[in-house]
């Protein structure tokens, strides 16, 4: 097989462009789209605020564990302390030496007065990047500002997306005449897009674009956009 230029610069792997009126292939796209790459994903989260001393009794229900401030009962005793500071402390080490749950506890930088879990490996182990586990969270404690910012662990978090591409694309009258279409090595899940002016300037009405299969496809405004303008744009997929 023989290579072409374009090819032989970036490798194959690379996106076909063209417009579907008349199917021309064109070939300035190639020279402008990343090589696809790992993307890392993002590990799940959630943050108990607790800038407040406890009020005895006052639990923190994570899935099936249930952690009690100054308990005497069935529920896992928390030790309160003196401050709000030792008893973030106290709930991060129980969550990580008595809960079943499998999640990880510690005290994040931003916000310094939360208690954060994330899905790990084992409990108090290893955190693990992806969607979360469906592990519901809730609190009953005193102060009205001391609550989760989810309330579920499954609410964020991202498996890692395998395959990444990404390019600048110059707009030509043909481009914005008919629907425009990039035809990527692999099927997208998700994408963003940008349009701006030739000066750099972002264009808000850029038209719409959406995923079809392996493509993307463009349907720029033609009221807002004109040649010389460009588009940005990234998708992942696996």
């Amino acid at each position: 097989m023989v290579l072409t230029k374009t090819e032989q610069k970036y490798g194959t792997d690379l996106v076909d462009a063209h417009n579907k009126a008349n199917l021309d292939l064109i070939d300035a796209i190639m020279t402008q789209v990343d090589l696809l790459s790992e993307d890392t994903g993002h590990v799940a989260q959630a943050c108990l605020f607790l800038a407040t001393l406890p009020t005895d009794t006052n639990t923190v229900t994570i899935g099936a564990d249930v952690y009690e401030f100054a308990g005497a009962g069935s529920n896992i005793n928390v030790l309160k302390g003196v401050s709000a500071a030792t008893a973030r402390a106290n709930l991060i080490a129980a969550i990580n030496g008595q809960g079943t749950e499998l999640v990880v506890a510690d005290a994040p930088t931003t916000p310094a007065t939360s208690v954060r879990i994330q899905p790990a490996d084992r409990v108090g182990g290893t955190a693990q990047i992806g969607a979360g586990t469906s592990i519901a969270v809730s609190e009953t404690l005193a102060n009205a500002s001391d609550v989760w910012n989810v309330a579920n662990l499954n609410e964020s978090g991202a498996p890692p997306y395998l395959k990444v591409a990404r390019g600048k694309l110059v707009i030509t009258a043909e481009n914005l005449a008919s629907l425009f279409t990039l035809e990527l090595p692999f099927t997208p899940v998700v994408f963003a897009w940008s349009a701006f002016t030739t000066g750099g300037v972002p264009v808000g009405n850029k038209g719409q674009a959406v995923i079809n299969g392996d493509y993307l496809e463009f349907d720029l405004d033609v009221t807002t956009l004109a040649a010389t303008d460009y588009v940005i744009w990234e998708a992942y997929g696996n």
